[in-house]
């Protein structure tokens, strides 16, 4: 009988050792939890505008390349002064796009014509997250403290003792009691015991 009580002793023992070894992780009470969901908001559109003239400067003889200086024969003249004014009203259409680190990109496109720009329009693509926080806090935990009685006996089916006791929970969830009994052969007892918490 001893031997069997001995084994139901180790057995329970393993499994409460086996139980707080697969214990999940929980937050601490006290502390401060942080979860962060993230949303990309992607944002695609087409601005058209028309810059405005700054400044004019105009170059000065010696920096005028050679071939646009007047030519002194008509005919010539008259070819040369045809050649720069189709080029002068021609349109030149110029495009770029301009990365924007992971964010996303700008497409650029001027339009030229007569030494001004007359037209510039931006298309962008932009793919920008917006973080959401939101913010747990655990309440410390706290002292307890507890009262009870009970009934007990030594000789079923006959409640023959009583007790009084205390227990008392630390901030770690470890409990601890002291127990005060009383039987009917007027004999006083003490019982100490302590134990600790199983998450499942």
């Amino acid at each position: 009988m001893k031997d069997r009580l001995l084994n139901l002793v180790i057995i329970a023992l393993l499994i409460v050792v086996i139980l707080q070894m697969c214990n999940k992780r929980y937050p601490v009470p006290g502390t401060t939890v942080v979860n962060r969901d993230t949303t990309w908001i992607v944002k695609d559109s087409v601005i058209r505008s028309t810059p405005q003239l700054i400044t004019h400067i105009k170059e000065s003889d010696t920096t005028i390349i050679k071939e646009y200086y007047a030519d002194e024969n008509y005919e010539e003249l008259l070819i040369q002064y045809n050649t720069l004014l189709e080029e002068f009203l021609a349109r030149s259409v110029y495009s770029d796009s301009l990365k924007i680190d992971s964010v996303g990109y700008v497409h650029v496109k001027d339009s030229v014509t007569r030494n001004s720009i007359v037209g510039r329009s931006f298309h962008y693509n932009l793919n920008y997250p917006i973080i959401h926080d939101s913010i747990t806090v655990y309440d410390p935990p706290a002292r307890q403290l507890y009262i009870g009685v009970g009934t007990g006996s030594s000789s079923l089916p006959i409640m023959d003792q009583i007790s009084l006791g205390l227990m008392y929970v630390d901030r770690k969830d470890r409990m601890f009691e002291l127990t005060g009994t009383y039987d009917k052969y007027n004999q006083f007892g003490i019982q100490l015991a302590t134990y600790w918490k199983i998450k499942l």
